[in-house]
């Protein structure tokens, strides 16, 4: 029909179509390059330790609504509460966080299940 001139609606339908599978296989392609690159860059860095964790707390920036002292008091309190996490539960290296929580969560779902 569109070779004679006439435009239908089936015709509209089609090139919509067309237009956004390529549109998905650009974004395919584009997320499978950023998929190599997480792989290549998790490769070089070496995970981060406890400590860097503890630290990003305490160097949070200041939330909205909350001045630079009683931030930095929160960013205190909550390094505080996580070390004393850690102590509690022994944890001493990166490995043994995710087992406890893996274990807490564990317990979590079958209690209420």
């Amino acid at each position: 029909m569109e070779k004679r001139g006439i435009c239908t609606e089936r015709v509209g339908l089609n090139r919509e179509i067309e237009v956004t599978n390529q549109k998905l296989r650009q974004l395919k392609a584009c997320i499978s390059k950023l998929q190599k690159w997480l792989k290549e860059e998790q490769k070089n860095t070496e995970p981060p330790t406890l400590v860097d964790y503890i630290q990003s707390i305490l160097s949070r920036k200041a939330q909205a609504g909350k001045s630079g002292v009683f931030q930095s008091l929160y960013n205190l309190r909550d390094a505080a509460k996580m070390l004393n996490f850690l102590q509690a539960n022994n944890i001493m290296d990166m490995a043994e966080p995710d087992e406890k929580f893996k274990s807490m969560i564990g317990d979590w779902t079958f209690r209420v299940s």
